[in-house]
């Protein structure tokens, strides 16, 4: 299994995110943090399993909250994009690539 990696913008998106959900709800910032954990977990076990977006970027969604985490698996590594709205700001990410 592949260990998986955060781009620097994909990590702060995810944290801001979490936090804001903490706003929302007490514990839900977690609840949250462990979906895109778990979703993390299985595209590293099975990385083909996400839908192609581009190239050899996929994407996998994250159970319970309006979400994906956009990622390319490469040699050594899953190297996580970003963790998207599914309506915001369709492909914001692609600077990343």
């Amino acid at each position: 299994m592949k260990r998986a990696v955060f781009h620097p913008e994909a990590d702060t998106e995810f944290a801001r995110i979490a936090e804001f959900y903490n706003t929302e709800s007490r514990n839900l910032g977690a609840e949250f943090a462990d979906e895109v954990e778990q979703a993390v977990r299985f595209v590293r076990t099975s990385p083909g399993a996400g839908t192609p977006v581009r190239g050899a970027i996929r994407r996998w969604r994250v159970r319970r909250f309006p979400y994906s985490i956009i990622y390319r698996e490469e040699p050594d590594r899953l190297y996580v994009l970003a963790v998207a709205h599914y309506r915001r700001r369709p492909n914001y990410w692609e600077e990343r690539v």
